[in-house]
């Protein structure tokens, strides 16, 4: 890449972060990660962005499978682990939305490498969505915790082609 594609690209870069209009940069939706072993139901990554009044997350499934998945949203910012301890979660929020998921993993079966290739705790700057973060991947339920602000309502739906779940939160 010449010096000019990549000044310019970093010059979009640093527009686009303090305006939460880039958060992550997924790997190729739908693909399985290179370090997971084919056949398993993975989520790959989390991205993020605003919309005219609901922020979005989506999740990068691998594999056949969509992920079943409770959510509940709650104002204490602990969550359970699987040894019965709580922990408090890393990113401040008024309200936080616990996901837990059955039928994916972040981490290879075979392998115990890490699928999920978006940053752990992830920080984002977006009018309801303050961060995501992984709390457990144990025995075949995935945790995933939500920060949120300002939140009036919330809306979790799978799509498919390529696999995806998706999480609308209202502002």
């Amino acid at each position: 890449m010449s010096w000019t594609r990549r000044k310019i690209r970093s010059l979009a870069l640093a527009a686009a972060l303090p305006a939460g209009l880039l958060i992550t940069a997924p790997t190729a939706t739908g693909a399985t990660s290179p370090s997971c072993t084919p056949g398993g139901s993975y989520i790959t990554a989390a991205r993020s962005g605003a919309h005219t009044g609901y922020d979005r997350l989506v999740l990068d499934v691998s594999g056949s499978a969509l992920p079943a998945w409770t959510a509940a949203l709650t104002t204490d910012n602990t969550y359970p682990m699987p040894s019965g301890d709580s922990k408090t979660y890393l990113i401040p929020g008024q309200k936080y939305l616990d996901l837990q998921f059955t039928g994916v993993t972040t981490t290879d079966k075979v392998t115990g490498a890490d699928c999920y290739t978006t940053a752990n705790p992830l920080a984002v700057n977006l009018p309801a969505l303050k961060g995501i973060q992984r709390t457990s991947d144990f025995e075949g339920y995935l945790d995933l915790g939500l920060s949120l602000d300002g939140v009036t309502s919330f809306q979790v739906f799978t799509l498919t082609s390529p696999a995806r779940v998706v999480i609308d939160v209202h502002h």
